[in-house]
């Protein structure tokens, strides 16, 4: 069986590690970010010339290229920008974020009914509201969409690190 001719890919500004192989399957790490003020929904954006799409036609999310399917594993936290870090108004979460999403013959969809995004433990006087994170396949720009919803009067930074792996239909 022939070696996969593969390229690293590092950028020692972001400190982020590529590996990209022949045939276009590929595995990241990349960071994207979000800031919502007030309960208004903002979407999650990576940076576009890290992610699978070097045009940045995708926008900053995450785009998933014809004919492959990514495996991702998304940790996300969101941090309390208004509150003083000591009250216990101060909200903060941190949320799992785990599945799989593929575009055959031009259309993306996750395969499994939806993602759901695990909250991992934090006490209640300091959790977001639940369903304030929603994951979905976004078919216009063939990507993975992270959408994020803070809290009314408050500030929140959102950050994410994301953990791709990929294959593509083509072959290895």
């Amino acid at each position: 069986m022939p070696a996969r001719a593969q390229a690293k890919l590092f950028d020692t500004q972001e400190n982020r590690l590529g590996v990209a192989f022949q045939n276009g399957s590929y595995e990241k790490v990349l960071i994207g970010t979000a800031t919502t003020v007030g309960a208004v929904a903002s979407n999650i954006l990576f940076d576009a010339v890290k992610a699978p799409d070097p045009s940045g036609a995708s926008g900053g999310k995450l785009r998933i290229p014809e004919g492959t399917v990514v495996g991702f594993y998304i940790l996300l936290t969101a941090a309390n920008a208004t509150d003083d870090p000591g009250t216990t108004l101060n909200y903060g979460q941190a949320y799992e974020i785990k599945g799989v999403i593929r575009n055959l013959n031009g259309t993306t969809a996750l395969p499994v009914a939806g993602v759901t995004p695990v909250a991992l433990d934090l006490t209640a006087s300091h959790a977001l509201p639940a369903g304030n994170v929603v994951v979905t396949a976004d078919a216009a720009n063939n990507a993975l969409n992270i959408a994020v919803t803070g809290v009314a009067a408050k500030t929140y930074y959102w950050r994410a690190t994301a953990y791709l792996s990929s294959s593509n239909f083509f072959g290895v």
